[in-house]
């Protein structure tokens, strides 16, 4: 099970889970240590946490490029990220793993609401995806020359 989920759902990036079975569908990455963005990133992780939606905020000392790379690797659908022009302008923008999209949010919008509709158009896409390339590979041979065509000996 593992080796196929590797399999289909891999990129020229790593692995991509999809957001149900992820161990942290989102992380929250606050760029810079003003104390108000802080407190918005842990404002959101609550709110994302008493709604079922696993989390965690990167406050660690290493650098956002190095952070966003990490979260890549670790496998983690979706990120938020919170900075001080950002803040400036009531501004947040989240952006998914698996098309690299981003997308700009007001910070008075219900991130319950916003998070959830997109973690699913996630698990919708991976599955759809993953269904056109099996579709795609898959063929039914009526006669042994059929398939000597598609796999020569």
């Amino acid at each position: 099970m593992i080796g196929a989920l590797i399999m289909v759902h891999g990129d020229d990036n790593g692995l991509v889970l999809p957001p149900k079975i992820a161990p942290t569908q989102v992380v929250i990455v606050p760029i810079g240590n003003d104390e108000n963005i802080l407190k918005l990133a842990e404002d959101f992780s609550k709110k994302l946490q008493n709604a079922g939606i696993s989390n965690y905020i990167d406050n660690s000392e290493k650098s956002v490029e190095f952070k966003f790379a990490e979260h890549e690797v670790n496998v983690i659908p979706f990120r938020i990220e919170i900075g001080a022009r950002d803040l400036e302008q009531q501004l947040f923008t989240m952006s998914r793993r698996d098309t690299r999209e981003r997308f700009i949010y007001k910070i008075n919008c219900n991130i319950v609401s916003a998070v959830s509709h997109l973690l699913d158009d996630i698990q919708v896409s991976l599955y759809n995806k993953a269904l056109r390339r099996r579709d795609e590979s898959t063929f039914t041979a009526k006669n042994l020359d059929e398939v000597k065509k598609i796999m020569p000996v």
